[in-house]
């Protein structure tokens, strides 16, 4: 049905179509959600993903896996990698981007904060 993704080595997403103009959200999958075509599409990039229609309104998205890893500062600096802006816990924050083609997985490297002191 899917051809050689299985998940042993894929994330699969079910992904549902929100059809209420009201909604916030156009995608919502378990996890996670995308605001619109453009939201879905960066997805899609990141992670290598590939979409199969299960219904008029459900989608089955074979795609990577992914893994956030933190860094200081001056190694982040020093990664030769594509940055781009991500939402994490309502935030928007810069990471670089890192796949690996043969295990299925997308890294997303962050700067590590200092921790917060009283």
């Amino acid at each position: 049905l899917y051809g050689d993704f299985t998940t042993e080595t894929w994330r699969k997403l079910y992904v549902r179509i929100n059809d209420n103009p009201e909604s916030r959200y156009q995608y919502v999958a378990d996890g996670t959600a995308f605001r619109d075509d453009a939201d879905f599409d960066r997805f899609k990039k990141n992670y290598e993903a590939t979409v199969f229609n299960h219904s008029d309104s459900m989608l089955v998205v074979w795609c990577f896996r992914d893994k956030t890893e933190f860094l200081q500062e001056d190694e982040w600096n020093r990664l030769d990698l594509p940055v781009q802006e991500r939402m994490y816990n309502g935030q928007l924050v810069k990471v670089k981007i890192k796949k690996d083609m043969e295990r299925h997985v997308t890294t997303f490297y962050r700067i590590e904060l200092p921790p917060i002191t009283y």
